[in-house]
């Protein structure tokens, strides 16, 4: 991500929008026909009666009983605009084992990840060498000193999200700190006939 930064969108007027609606359009579309595709199958699943319990709309039904009616529709709510948007949800904060899984295309949950850190990721590409280097080390002592040892936070979206973070971190840190050496070096050995 920190390649495509640079090379990309780095000098652009408007940078980090263009960024930003990029990976929008490069996710969203073929994810909201999946979407729809899997919504359309559980619907058919439903009136024609397949496949029992492990239909969504079959397990809000039999789920609905157990709970007030208004954490019934804010969980509906949040189920509904959390398939279509990826990011707009609660369970960034709570973790919510009553809903049929977290999301219709279960394995858009990766998704959910890659866009947080999207959203992050033109702020921590463009820090200075110093405070990258102290927020990664941070961010390391922090989340897998302190909070994975000792259990301080549950298994929410955030915590997989911070549990994700240092392959981002890596990353950058290997483009920052290692290809722009790598390839300085190699261009040089170019340039005095080594290679």
């Amino acid at each position: 991500m920190a390649l495509i930064w640079d090379r990309k969108y780095k000098d652009k007027k408007g940078a980090k929008f263009l960024f930003w609606s990029n990976r929008f359009l490069r996710i969203f579309p073929l994810y909201w026909l999946t979407l729809a595709i899997v919504f359309s199958f559980t619907l058919i699943k439903f009136i024609f009666n397949i496949g029992g319990d492990d239909n969504a709309i079959v397990h809000y039904v039999h789920w609905s009983p157990q709970i007030s009616p208004f954490e019934f529709a804010l969980n509906l709510i949040n189920f509904i605009v959390r398939n279509i948007t990826l990011i707009f949800t609660f369970d960034y904060f709570r973790v919510n084992d009553s809903t049929p899984g977290y999301l219709l295309v279960q394995q858009a949950w990766t998704l959910q990840i890659e866009l947080l850190f999207y959203l992050l990721a033109p702020f921590i590409v463009n820090l200075p060498k110093k405070y990258f280097v102290s927020l990664f080390l941070g961010y390391v002592f922090v989340f897998f000193g302190i909070i994975v040892p000792f259990n301080l936070m549950p298994p929410t979206l955030f915590y997989y999200f911070l549990s994700c973070l240092i392959l981002f971190f890596l990353g950058i840190a290997s483009y920052r700190f290692l290809y722009k050496r790598l390839k300085t070096a190699k261009l040089q050995k170019k340039r005095d006939g080594y290679l």
